[in-house]
């Protein structure tokens, strides 16, 4: 009762021509407000309704906003039980002050839809206020960069939570409370992102929303995502054109900036549409191999033109298969750049993605990948993190091409069991979360080869490196620090490992006492763990008989 009067006096004193990002009284108070809320939770509510009631509709826009505002602030921490009737009965208002003479109103009122939007998505009845919430939010991105930035947010928390709240609803597949508005909505964003500057990043917060809606979409609006696909392909070319015309660090910034925000709107059309994106492939294989040549050394573009590739083989799977001669020479380059780690990271991933869509298609490229990848684990320069992904991509790789995998069967072998070794200092917290996640990549490895081998003629090649496995399974099992993650693929890789030896091979090393009792733990853990581990003992069972 002390703190709220002051902090709702300090939202009054908004400055007239403040500047987007300089830190004033009132907005310091309105984040006071808004932890303050989190903190005391219903408590608040009561103490700040009368301030909101006295001045929502008050002559000074001081006010006006300092009451919005206000509303916005405490929408988090209270329980959406208290709120609900409040934000039903206010809705209508704060849609209606969208059209606020004042500036500054029209900003927070948006800023405090979108939070509606974001954080109580069950007030918003689609009868009876998404057309106009809709109507309000797409005439306000004509608005200032600030006000447009803002309706951009609440569009997208608008479709990511009613796609969400709407996921389960079984009566109308294929359609979604959006729906009518889909079209209107998209071209409006676009529309938007049409501008030429990026002030407020107003230009980029219209990308992200309309990646939100092409994402959601539903079976009714996919002409949206189709059609949506085909302007930014377009944007694209045409901005691959102008590569010549760029002068000074602002241009290619801003060309750098748009070319991401195009990957993004085309991964999602490209997840959304899976294999439907093929009669377009090519157009946007053609289009990103482009860019790959045009970014250069510019890595945040390189690394969203890698993961449009990534998804694309994703979604086409075998039918990539076209498309890897041209590509290999870009990958190969970016798997060599051991100093950019975030690159790296993504070309690994790649491969992964490669190797899982062509399957056994893809043994021609497995000795050209695994000789890179391990030239990566021997760089002395390579982030360590990278390293975790490379032994998982092993797995990927093995899991692909199954039995052709033996020639590389014994140098990787050697490499896990190496990595295998490695012990954290456990005061050294930093280490001791690595070495958990270096297990993780080694299993990882370690289940792709197995699958790979299992159920197949060559499966005898693993024998030798049986007890190295079981090994390691121990020493993480037995791991204080262990996540459940980890303890998953522990349980998974031995059930596994015994599955492949079913006539008795591995008899002797499995009736080793402690996997008996790992295998009948009582420890807590989530059902599908808990799963996993009785499979794992049928296995076992079978494999030991």
């Amino acid at each position: 009762p002390e703190i709220v009067p002051v902090l709702l006096h300090l939202l009054t004193k908004q400055e007239e021509d403040a500047e987007d990002d300089e830190w004033n009284v009132s907005m310091a108070a309105g984040t006071c407000l808004s932890l303050l809320a989190g903190a005391v939770q219903d408590g608040i509510v009561p103490a700040v309704i009368p301030f909101i009631e006295a001045h929502i509709k008050a002559e000074d826009w001081h006010n006006r906003e300092a009451a919005v505002m206000t509303f916005g602030s405490i929408l988090e921490g209270p329980d959406p039980a208290v709120l609900t009737p409040l934000v039903d009965q206010a809705l209508p208002l704060l849609i209606d002050m969208m059209t606020d003479p004042n500036a500054h109103v029209k900003d927070t009122t948006a800023w405090t839809l979108g939070r509606i939007c974001d954080l109580l998505i069950a007030c918003i009845k689609p009868d009876v206020h998404l057309h106009p919430l809709v109507s309000a939010l797409v005439s306000g991105l004509g608005d200032s960069p600030r006000v447009v930035a803002n309706c951009c947010w609440a569009l997208m928390n608008l479709a990511d939570q009613l796609g969400l709240y709407y996921e389960d609803e079984v009566e109308r597949p294929g359609s979604g409370p959006l729906s009518p508005y889909y079209e209107g909505v998209v071209q409006a964003l676009l529309r938007v992102t049409e501008s030429a500057s990026n002030e407020a990043n107003f230009r980029t917060s219209a990308y992200e929303a309309i990646t939100s809606y092409l994402s959601h979409a539903t079976g009714d609006s996919i002409f949206v995502v189709q059609n949506t696909l085909l302007t930014i392909l377009d944007r694209m070319e045409r901005l691959l054109a102008m590569q010549n015309q760029i002068i000074g660090v602002d241009d290619r910034n801003n060309w750098n900036e748009l070319q991401s925000n195009f990957c993004s709107v085309v991964i999602a059309v490209i997840r959304k549409l899976e294999k439907g994106i093929q009669p377009l492939s090519d157009r946007v294989m053609t289009l990103v191999l482009q860019l790959i040549q045009a970014a250069g050394k510019t890595s945040t573009v390189l690394e969203d033109a890698f993961l449009v590739v990534g998804s694309l083989a994703s979604a086409l799977e075998a039918n990539f298969a076209p498309y890897i001669q041209a590509f290999l020479p870009f990958l190969y380059s970016a798997l060599k750049a051991h100093e950019d780690t975030q690159l790296c990271t993504v070309a690994v991933g790649i491969i992964g993605d490669i190797s899982r869509a062509l399957g056994e298609q893809s043994a021609p490229y497995a000795e050209p990948f695994m000789t890179v990848l391990l030239e990566n684990l021997q760089s002395e320069v390579l982030n360590r993190n990278v390293k975790i992904s490379v032994l998982s991509c092993f797995g990927d790789i093995a899991l692909a091409i199954g039995p052709l995998f033996e020639p590389f069967l014994e140098t990787t072998m050697a490499v896990l069991k190496q990595a295998g070794a490695v012990e954290p200092n456990p005061l050294d917290y930093d280490l001791v979360d690595y070495v958990g996640q270096l297990r993780e990549g080694i299993l990882e490895a370690y289940t792709g080869i197995v699958t790979g081998l299992k159920k197949t003629p060559k499966v005898e090649i693993l024998l030798p490196y049986a007890q190295d496995i079981l090994t390691l399974i121990q020493r993480c099992l037995a791991d204080e620090e262990r996540t459940d993650s980890l303890v998953r693929l522990c349980y998974g890789l031995l059930g596994d490992l015994a599955d492949s030896f079913p006539g008795g091979q591995l008899k002797q090393i499995l009736l080793h006492p402690w996997i008996a009792s790992e295998l009948r733990s009582k420890n807590r853990m989530p059902p599908e763990t808990k799963k996993t581990m009785r499979w794992a003992r049928e296995m076992v069972k079978t494999a030991t008989q």
